[in-house]
C-alpha cells in the first residue's frame, strides 16, 4: 500500500502506511525498500539511508538509494560484489541500471537496461514504468524503443507521469 501511495505522489500517506508495515515486521526487505524510496521522495535522505542499511540483501532498490543519496562508493562496491557473484534473482544488468539511474548516468543506465533485455532479465515486471526511478530516461526515444522491445506501450501515463518531488 505504501508503494502505491508513493507512485501516486501521495508521500504523506506512503510514509504512514510504511510505518505500519515496519511495525508489523521491522526487518522485511520490501517494507524497508519501499520506505526508503518514499523517504527519498520526501527529501529524508537520512531516513532512506537508515532503512536501506537495515536491509539484509543487496537489491536494486537498496543500491539505487545509496547511489541517489550520493553514496556512490557503497553503491558501486556492492554492485561489483554482486556482479562478481554472477547472475542473481534481480538480474545483474538490471541492478547496474538502477545504480546508474541513481548516480544520474542515463547513458550507462540505458545500456544496462538494453543488456538486461537482451539477457531476458525480467526488469519490466519488477518495477512499474510510472516509478520515479525512470524519470531521468522517461522521455528518451531510446527508452521508448526499449519499452516496445518488451511489449509495453509508450502511453501517456508513462511519458507524462507527474514525478514525485525529490
Amino acid at each position: 500500500m505504501s508503494y502505491t501511495y508513493y507512485l501516486r505522489g501521495q508521500l504523506d500517506s506512503a510514509l504512514v502506511e510504511n510505518a505500519r508495515a515496519l511495525q508489523n515486521d521491522s526487518t522485511h526487505n520490501l517494507a524497508l525498500g519501499f520506505g526508503a524510496v518514499a523517504r527519498l521522495g520526501a527529501g529524508d535522505t537520512a531516513g532512506a539511508l537508515g532503512l536501506v542499511n537495515r536491509m539484509r540483501l543487496n537489491t536494486p532498490v537498496r543500491l539505487y538509494v545509496f547511489a541517489a543519496t550520493g553514496d556512490t562508493a557503497t553503491a558501486l562496491a556492492d554492485l561489483r560484489e554482486l556482479e562478481s557473484e554472477g547472475p542473481n534473482r534481480w538480474g545483474t544488468a538490471t541492478t547496474r541500471a538502477f545504480v546508474m539511474l541513481g548516480i544520474g548516468d542515463t547513458t550507462e543506465a540505458m545500456a544496462a537496461l538494453e543488456r538486461a533485455t537482451d539477457s531476458n532479465e525480467f526488469w519490466p515486471s519488477q518495477v512499474p514504468m510510472i516509478d520515479p526511478v525512470f524519470d531521468p530516461i522517461r522521455n528518451s526515444a531510446r527508452f521508448h524503443n526499449l519499452l516496445g522491445r518488451v511489449n509495453l506501450p509508450v502511453s501517456e501515463s508513462v511519458v507524462a507521469r507527474h514525478p514525485v518531488s525529490r
